[in-house]
This record gives structure tokens, C-alpha cells and sequence, in this order.
């Protein structure tokens, strides 16, 4: 977790560099910068996938972190040197392909850190302590953003990330041993059959429980309508966000962009500190998520002035917490349910959704103008909060 600090720091300004980098070095527009958030998404899903099944396959994820850091680093300080939008592409999607380096080894070091019992508040635990670091990173972002160069600041990011690979080298452990995510799939089983012998016992009391299809999901549950409900989840988050630093500059200054976008950092942190146990249940969780960013979104169209700017910051606060809902609530929810060697695939979907999100969202933005987007986001939302419904149909259990 230490080791996600400093890193953390460096996610939380540089995406927000790169972003400032393209539209104000490079005079790029609204579009390219969808272009470039789709792109970087898009290249998440076969390298999450990857490094899913590398770190299954080794079975030793601190070099893993290691080499994400220090690749990760070594990028940072190569983009400004980019003199072209092509250039600056190229850069951000090495960046990706490095980054996820680490994002299969941190989730099995906390699920085999931790008893399965515990999970949720183990990983909320250490989404808060990477939010913590990234919701820093936009604070100095702010305050720095007048008197630092945008040359300098990276050069800070990428300095942040080599001390992050310099603490997992010093202090990550290895496991000895892989267990913990096998103990769930016995403990699954045991639980199932014993909720399979009392429905069948009592037939007459859960007739709509004992269909074929309901007992054969009970021992085989699919993820095919979560893991879509996952993708529209990241597609609207991406749709949303990826022009949204382009949108606020028509209103505010820099230094007040990223203060906003410190406040939906700050509403993930702390919305990963107080949803550790809210989060057991899965599917109210999931449900709560999308319904509350559906209804929120067009609240962003009330901008311009000090009452817009307080309104935007207070509707991406709550925002960023009901991300760490959905984030703890789905991350354990597909532990729990997958199988070993796939632990990339749940990154791939929300990949590919953010990547597919970036890409309409910076094309409808600059066709059609934000009023459509926000609308097409929450239209998406509704769309999750469906699928999120038909997975849990006809579980007994909220």
C-alpha cells in the first residue's frame, strides 16, 4: 500500500497534465482529446488481459509492480518532449500498456493479503490509500499549476513514480503461498449447497427459486449481464470525463479545473474509507451506483459563475464517492465468481468500456455539444442499471 502513494500522487496530476499538455502545447481540440483517453483505454484491454494471465502464470507480482513504476516513470518524462499530436499518442499509450503492468499484481497481493471475510474493506482500504495519493496529486496540480511549468511538473510525476518502484522493491513480499482466492471457490460450494438442499426442501415456500434455471445458476452463476453492466458503467464514466476538463475551461481558469476534478478525487477517497461495509452487498451496491450517477449528471450543465462552480464541484464530489461504491462492490463481486487465470478480464471489459466511452465522448462533444453527451451518459447509465437488475433476477438476497 506504501508503495501506491507516491504513484498515486503522479495518476492524479499527470492525467490531468496530459489532457492540459495536448489542448494548450499542442492546440489540440476536444475530439483529439477523446481521441487520445479512447486510445489509452482501449490498449487497457489486451494488456490487462495480459498481465492477468502473466502474473497467474509466474506467480510473483512484485516484479511486476517494479517494472510498471519504473516504465511508467521513464514516460512521463519523455512527453514533453513530444512536438506533435501523434507523438504525444504514442507516449500515452506506451504510459498504458506500463501501467497496467500493476494492476493485476496490486488486486492479488490484497486479495491474498486478506482473509476473503474481510475483501471489501481491504480493498476499499487500498483504493484509499492510492485515492489519498491521487486527490494530493490534484491539489498540487492546483496550486502548482501558475508557477510550475507543465515540463516541470512532469518531470515530477515520473521522479513520484521511480520512488514508488524503489519502496516495492524494499518492502513488497511475494506470497508463499496461493490460497485465499481457492478457499473462496470452497467456500462458495459449501454455501451453495447448503442454499440449494433448503430450497429444495421447501419447494413450496421458493417456487420461483427452484426452476431449472434458477438451480442451475445457483451452482454455475454467469457474469455475462455484470460484466456488460460493467462495461456501460465505464463507457459512461469515459464518455463523461474525457471532455470534461475541455467543458470546464469555457467557464473557469486551470488552477479552478483542477480543483473540480480535486473534488471528485477527494469524494473517491473518501467514498472508499465509509463503503468497506456498505459494499457487502453486491447487488444493492451495483443498483445504487448507476441510478445515482444517472440522476446527477445533467446537474452539470449548471455552470458559469461562483453558484455553477459550487454546484459542479459538489455534483463531482458525490460522484467520485459513488465510484468507490461501484468499484469495491463489482472488484469482489468478479474475484469471487471467476475463475483463476482470468483475474484481467474484469480490467479488459472496464477497459474497453472506457475506451469506447472516450472515443463517443469526444466526438458527440464536438458534433453535437455537451448537452448531448451528458445526455447520452446518463441514457448509458440506464442502461447499467438494467443489466446490473437482470444479473441479480431472482436472487432471494438484496
Amino acid at each position: 500500500m506504501l508503495s501506491l502513494v507516491p504513484q498515486g500522487v503522479a495518476v492524479g496530476l499527470s492525467n490531468l497534465l496530459v489532457v492540459l499538455f495536448l489542448a494548450t502545447s499542442l492546440k489540440g481540440d476536444v475530439f483529439q482529446v477523446g481521441l487520445l483517453a479512447g486510445l489509452t483505454s482501449l490498449v487497457l484491454v489486451p494488456s490487462m488481459m495480459f498481465w492477468g494471465w502473466a502474473t497467474d502464470r509466474v506467480r510473483r507480482f512484485r516484479p511486476f509492480l517494479i517494472l510498471s513504476f519504473i516504465a511508467t516513470g521513464v514516460v512521463l518524462l519523455l512527453i514533453p518532449t513530444a512536438h506533435s499530436v501523434p507523438e504525444l499518442f504514442v507516449l500515452a499509450i506506451v504510459k498504458s500498456v506500463a501501467y497496467a503492468a500493476s494492476m493485476p499484481s496490486r488486486q492479488i497481493l490484497m486479495a491474498e493479503s486478506e482473509s476473503h471475510t474481510t475483501w471489501r474493506s481491504g480493498f476499499a482500504r487500498l483504493q484509499f490509500v492510492e485515492g489519498t495519493g491521487e486527490t494530493i496529486g490534484l491539489g498540487i496540480g492546483f496550486a502548482s499549476s501558475a508557477v510550475l511549468g507543465l515540463g516541470t511538473q512532469f518531470v515530477l510525476c515520473g521522479a513520484l513514480f521511480f520512488a514508488s518502484a524503489l519502496i516495492a522493491a524494499v518492502w513488497v513480499r511475494d506470497p508463499a503461498l496461493i490460497i485465499e482466492r481457492r478457499l473462496v471457490g470452497v467456500e462458495r460450494f459449501a454455501s451453495t449447497l447448503v442454499s440449494a438442499s433448503v430450497l429444495v426442501a421447501n419447494a413450496h415456500a421458493y417456487a420461483r427459486y427452484t426452476t431449472a434455471g434458477s438451480i442451475r445458476r445457483i451452482f454455475k452463476p454467469t457474469l455475462g449481464f455484470f460484466m456488460v453492466g460493467v462495461f456501460c458503467f465505464s463507457l459512461g464514466g469515459a464518455a463523461l470525463f474525457s471532455p470534461l476538463p475541455v467543458y470546464f475551461l469555457r467557464f473557469y481558469s486551470a488552477s479552478s479545473v483542477f480543483l473540480l476534478f480535486f473534488a471528485n478525487d477527494l469524494g473517491n477517497t473518501l467514498g472508499y474509507l465509509l463503503v468497506g461495509g456498505i459494499a457487502e452487498r453486491a447487488r444493492r451496491s451495483l443498483l445504487l451506483a448507476a441510478a445515482l450517477r444517472m440522476l446527477m449528471i445533467p446537474a452539470l450543465l449548471v455552470v458559469g459563475g461562483q453558484a455553477g462552480f459550487t454546484a459542479a464541484f459538489a455534483v463531482l464530489a458525490v460522484m467520485g464517492g459513488v465510484w468507490a461504491l461501484f468499484d469495491v462492490a463489482s472488484t469482489c463481486m468478479f474475484l469471487e465468481l471467476a475463475r483463476s487465470g482470468r483475474v484481467g478480464l474484469y480490467g479488459a471489459f472496464a477497459g474497453l468500456g472506457a475506451a469506447a466511452g472516450s472515443l463517443l465522448g469526444g466526438a458527440i462533444s464536438m458534433s453535437y455539444g455537451f448537452g448531448v453527451t451528458f445526455a447520452a451518459c446518463s441514457l448509458v447509465y440506464a442502461v447499467a442499471l438494467a443489466m446490473f437488475v437482470l444479473q441479480f433476477r431472482g436472487a432471494r438476497h438484496a
